[in-house]
């Protein structure tokens, strides 16, 4: 009897350093799931500084472009509403898929929503493991016939894409990152085809799903101030012809001051 005992003791002693050693695999996969969202929500917070400071430029060229005194007939109102309709289009998409986010976040904890979250909240969400609820928001039900917010997210981004590649300006890099937001269906092993939504959110936790859409969020970003950057240098190619037509120069390391031909007015370095 005590050496039954003692083996149920040894046992016991077995589950609990199993489970202790998965427990801290899991932990150690939420701390690392965790500092990957906030590596990716900083990088889309530095890009979006970044747009803020292009357009800054790129609109006041274009006031300066546009303003009788400069003498400027430069067509750049172009390439300027291009970037603006990219813009839109950008903030668009990027909040339409952080608005999934917030229901994410607040379903999985079975809070209702209240406002739009950010990424910092997630720190917060008490079931960041959860399967259940964050796949049938994302993915759906099948039985019951309800679209997933994937499935919305996937439409949202293929209009998106053949937005861009219509466009006038044809950016090499443009195209390159739009690689990243891809939502074509994969594959299988058993060469049956699979739908982006079901690869890109099935089987995953709350917090990868979370993941994978701020992803798609920074590289819409990215996309937006690599076209307004390289919208902006193609308008700019002659310069010559703005200091000389337009009395506007511009800096090596970036801006520009215009020189207008009413002395009296003054215009300040952009």
């Amino acid at each position: 009897m005590k050496r039954f005992i003692n083996s149920l003791l040894v046992l016991a002693l077995a589950i609990a350093l199993i489970l202790y050693y998965f427990s801290s695999i899991k932990e150690r996969t939420l701390k690392t799931y965790i500092e990957t969202s906030n590596v990716i929500g900083n990088d889309r917070i530095f890009l979006e500084k970044e747009i803020k400071i292009k357009f800054s430029e790129f609109d006041s060229l274009y006031k300066c472009c546009q303003d009788p005194s400069t003498g400027c007939r430069y067509p750049l109102k172009p390439p300027y509403d291009g970037a603006l309709l990219i813009k839109q289009q950008s903030d668009s998409l990027v909040m339409k898929i952080q608005d999934v986010k917030s229901i994410i976040f607040y379903a999985v904890d079975k809070k209702s929503p209240s406002i739009r979250v950010s990424d910092t909240m997630l720190k917060n969400v008490v079931n960041k493991n959860d399967y259940s609820v964050s796949a049938l928001i994302l993915l759906g039900n099948s039985g019951k016939d309800t679209v997933g917010k994937a499935f919305i997210v996937k439409r949202m981004l293929t209009r998106y894409c053949k937005f861009l590649r219509t466009f006038f300006f044809k950016i090499p890099d443009t195209m390159e990152i739009m690689r990243e937001l891809n939502t074509q269906s994969k594959l299988s092993t058993l060469n049956e085809e699979i739908p982006w939504e079901t690869y890109t959110f099935k089987n995953n936790p709350m917090i990868l799903s979370v993941i994978h859409l701020s992803e798609l969020q920074t590289n819409i970003r990215r996309n937006e101030l690599n076209y307004a950057t390289s919208a902006y240098q193609k308008a700019i190619e002659n310069k010559e012809y703005f200091e000389h037509c337009c009395h506007i120069k511009f800096a090596n390391d970036g801006g520009f001051w215009v020189i207008p031909n009413d002395t009296s007015k003054h215009y300040d370095w952009f």
